[in-house]
């Protein structure tokens, strides 16, 4: 009887002592299973005013730079930036992979499990279904802009911006009355502003939204509400 006293109350010191943890466990718990949902939330309303933004702001920069006949030196001077940048990069890269040779001494397929498998035939499915250059160009035109707009996110926002320079460009060709002419482009500037000033709101649970991110457990980690025992 005595020694199952003895074990009893120290099992009850030993549950004194863990429960004074018990907070900041209970914390831990909350936390971990709803971070994810803040940090989501917090991602897009970020992504939520990048179409209006990116739209808007083309769009006024097209229509005031064609307005004032310097739109077509910007375009040279970003073509020509954007064919040296692209030219030197692809050097840079076919010259690391002459002298490094990347893969010659990697692992064989076989060794590396059904994950390096995987990984191998996604890199593989990528590679082949990489489309012609013809048809990247004429993909940066959109059949549809108010299709380009929804599915931005999904590799249509070239050709978003495509367009809006396209707009921009012909608005500032159209000759419009003074009062008429001013409509467009005060909405989208209203429109602009009013994006910028969800973003400085957004912008102020940036610290609590990238603290949620770094410490949300990923799908492979223990959930305590699904987990069994």
């Amino acid at each position: 009887i005595d020694c199952c006293e003895q074990i009893y109350e120290t099992c009850l010191t030993i549950v004194q002592h863990v429960m004074k943890f018990a907070p900041i466990a209970v914390f831990s718990l909350i936390f971990t299973t709803t971070s994810k949902y803040g940090a989501q939330i917090f991602l897009r309303l970020v992504f939520m005013i990048v179409v209006p933004m990116i739209f808007c702001g083309l769009f006024i920069g097209a229509t005031q730079l064609s307005g004032h006949q310097g739109l077509g030196k910007v375009v040279s001077k970003t073509l020509l930036f954007t064919i040296f940048s692209s030219l030197a990069s692809v050097i840079i890269g076919v010259v690391l992979v002459i002298l490094l040779k990347p893969g010659v001494n990697s692992i064989a397929p076989e060794l590396l499990g059904s994950t390096g498998n995987h990984q191998i035939e996604t890199i593989t499915k990528n590679a082949q279904s990489t489309k012609p250059f013809a048809e990247i160009l004429v993909n940066l035109v959109p059949k549809n802009p108010l299709e380009a707009a929804v599915k931005a996110f999904d590799g249509e926002m070239i050709a978003l911006m495509i367009f809006a320079l396209i707009f921009g460009i012909a608005f500032a060709k159209t000759s419009f009355s003074e009062n008429k002419k001013n409509l467009l482009i005060d909405c989208c500037e209203q429109i602009y502003e009013t994006c910028l000033t969800i973003v400085q709101h957004v912008m102020k649970f940036a610290p609590i939204a990238v603290f949620s991110l770094i410490f949300t457990p990923n799908q492979s980690s223990w959930d305590p509400f699904n987990s069994r025992l």
